[in-house]
């Protein structure tokens, strides 16, 4: 764990490049959503915003990380607004990337929320809602901060395993 101050410019150019990184991986998973939307190949649209999502959770993991004073102790840089953004913006990504996923399994003619996948996609989704919906609407959000906390750990074990059980049901592991 980083324990030892930041200067604000250290921590700005980190901002910096994750708001890159992150404009970057959405053009990347747009564009492998459009170029295999209509074809056999949906599932790599569904994986590229799968590991998209990836990113933005990371980044929300250390902005939170940041703001909660755990990493970067004593800055004075705010990293608030992209936490927030990033927070958003995952839970959105979530919902795209499940909503992708049901159609890869139409599309397929197999069953859908039959698989390990499938169940903890739903569950992963469910999870980045509960997250954001009253993050959005509670104005004192501190009255949240321990279950907003703790439910954000789930997404990350929760979603460490979906992503696991996906590639191992789609023959990445033996």
């Amino acid at each position: 764990m980083i324990t030892e101050p930041a200067s604000q410019g250290t921590i700005r150019r980190y901002v910096t490049i994750l708001y890159l990184l992150i404009v970057l991986a959405g053009i990347i998973a747009t564009e492998s959503v459009v170029a295999t939307f209509s074809t056999s190949s949906q599932w790599i649209g569904h994986a590229v915003t799968a590991i998209f999502g990836l990113l933005l959770l990371v980044t929300v993991i250390l902005t939170g990380a940041i703001q909660g004073g755990r990493i970067f102790r004593e800055n004075t840089f705010q990293v608030y607004p992209l936490h927030r953004a990033a927070s958003i913006w995952f839970s959105t990504v979530v919902v795209v990337t499940f909503i992708l996923g049901l159609r890869v399994m139409v599309s397929h003619g197999e069953p859908i929320l039959r698989s390990g996948h499938g169940i903890l996609g739903l569950t992963v989704t469910v999870l980045a809602l509960i997250q954001l919906v009253p993050s959005l609407i509670i104005a004192k959000r501190s009255s949240i901060r321990t279950i907003h906390r703790i439910v954000g750990y789930v997404i990350v074990v929760v979603f460490s395993i979906q992503i696991y059980v996906g590639l191992s049901e789609a023959g990445f592991f033996l």
